[in-house]
Formats: structure tokens, sequence, C-alpha cells
């Protein structure tokens, strides 16, 4: 009887030792991309185009919260992440691919790497609702905004250490630490449930669960497979400060440029053509007067030579 007591204090003790660690996802049909830069709180450069992301509309860069917002962005993502494209609608009136995106950062929990991805939406509606102006819903949507905002409960059969991995942990860089947890509630989204390193669960809906722990491994066990590889690229830059004598040759142009005022006189000749119109006035004589005269010097004539004859 001693040694059945002792045996179920043992796998008791064993359970609670054991440290479940609950893993954010991407979505089941998310695919690999790179993103290179956020061109603001909305909207990222990836190596399948620029992706307007769905389900928020965050401050432009030229308002008062843009830059914020951007750099945000860009501190959640910056590697090799996961895109969900909306199978509703693919692309906007721009052009821009539509879609969901999750950002991963990588956490070491008792000696084991975990990679947990977080959901750039959520992170914006949940951890930094300060830099979004307005939740965005613009059917057909695929995950509409309020999908993320849903919440589900996972219980154990018996208490746990526990660590959650998720949306929170990747956008504030913390790891959050539970001793002796029966439960933990959880955002809507892809989970993935570890014992020492074991996936013994994968969570793809928002319905409250219950798992069991029942031939969880031990927590001396050597060998440990890791669910992440952890590669660090470090880059040392090196200043050097020293004088330095600068020489300057400058060619100065001049263009010169003069302004001459001529005066000039000038005489003109005007020749004036005056014409003259003279008006001789003729004395009126009535024709008559000319029948008249004309008779007269007739008559004299004929008279005069009457009288020489007679002479």
């Amino acid at each position: 009887m001693r040694e059945v007591v002792l045996a179920l204090l043992a796998l008791a003790a064993l359970a609670i030792s054991a440290t479940v660690v609950v893993v954010e996802m991407p979505d089941v049909d998310a695919q690999k991309v790179i993103v290179w830069r956020a061109i603001d709180g909305d909207t990222v450069e990836t190596s399948v185009g620029r992706v307007r992301l769905v389900g928020y509309d965050a401050w432009e860069w030229d308002e008062p919260r843009g830059p914020e917002a951007r750099y945000f962005l860009n501190y959640l993502c910056g590697g090799t992440d996961y895109l969900d494209v909306d199978d509703l609608e693919p692309r906007d009136r721009y052009g821009r691919i539509l879609g969901y995106l999750w950002c991963g950062r990588v956490f070491e929990v008792g000696g084991i790497y975990y990679t947990a991805y977080a959901s750039v939406q959520k992170a914006f509606l949940l951890v930094r609702p300060d830099l979004v102006k307005r939740p965005l819903y613009i059917p057909p949507d695929e995950h509409p905004y309020w999908h993320w905002l849903k919440r589900f409960t996972v219980a154990f059969d018996r208490p746990v250490k526990l660590v959650v991995l998720n949306t929170t942990s990747v956008a504030t860089g913390r790891i959050f630490k539970f001793d002796n947890a029966t439960q933990i509630v959880l955002t809507c989204g892809v989970y993935k449930v570890y014992i020492d390193g074991y996936e013994i669960a994968n969570l793809t809906s928002c319905q409250d669960t219950k798992l069991s722990i029942e031939g969880a491994p031990a927590t001396t066990t050597t060998t440990m497979p890791t669910v992440a590889t952890v590669t660090e690229t470090v880059t040392v830059t090196t200043t050097v400060t020293r004088p330095i004598t600068v020489t300057r040759t400058e060619t100065l142009t001049v263009t010169k440029t003069e302004t001459s005022t001529v005066t000039k006189t000038a005489t003109q000749y005007v020749t004036t053509t005056a014409t003259v119109t003279q008006t001789v006035y003729v004395p009126y004589v009535d024709p008559i007067s000319y029948v008249v005269l004309g008779v007269g010097v007739v008559l004299g004539i004929v008279g005069a030579v009457a009288l020489a004859k007679r002479r």
C-alpha cells in the first residue's frame, strides 16, 4: 500500500513539474513570405508583392500616430513570416494583395527553443489599439476583425507549469509563466501545445478544450527535440575616427552682363505738297445779249457797205 501511495505521489509530482508550453502558430493555409519593410501601419512590402492587411485601419504616415504605427509593424515583422491571402477577395482595387500576416519570434523555455507567431491583426487590435483609427470590415472578408477578438478556454486535467507564447508575447518580447495553472484563456487562432518539448495537441478552433497530460515525459529526459532552429547573425560595425585634411578647389565662373542706353536724335525732313485751287470769276452774260450784239454787228457791216456804194 505504501508503494502505491508513493507511486501516486511521484506521478502527481511529475505532472506538476511538467512544463506545458502553448505556442501561437500561423493559420493552416498560410504560406511563407519575406517581409521587406512596412509602408505604414497596415501595409507591407513582401517577397510576393505589396500587402494590405485586413481587419484594421492604422494611422497614416502623415497623421499623428502614423510613424509609431509603422515602427510597431516593423518591430513585429521583418524576416521569414507567414501570409494568408484572403480567399474571398485576394486583391483590392489598387492591385494590392489582401491578407493576414503572422510574424515569428524565437523564445527559449527550459533550454528548448520555440518559435511563436503573432497575428499582426491581433497585435494592433489587442496590444496596441491606440495605433488603430478603427477596426475595418469590408465584405467579403474571410476573417472579420471580431474573429480575432473572440476567446476560448483550454483546461488541463491537473495543475501544470504553464508558459504562453502568443501574440502578446511576440508583441512585447515577454514570456508569460503561470505556476500550478489549471486553465488558460486564449484569443482565437491556431495553437500548438507542448509538454517539455513534445507536441501533445494542435488547437485549430475557438472551442473550449480540455487537455490531458497523462503520459507526459519526465523533466529529467536529456534528449529533447527542438521545435525551432535559431540562427543568429551578428553584424559588427567598427567606426574609426581620425582627422582628415580636405583640400577644396573651387572654380568660379563670372558672367558679366552690361546694359548700354543709347539716345539718338533724329532730324526728320517733311516735304509738304500744297495744291492751290484758284477760282476765276467770269461775269455772267445772258445768251440773248450775244444774239443781239451779233445782229447789230451784221447790220453795221451791211450799212457800211451800202454807204460806200452810194459815194
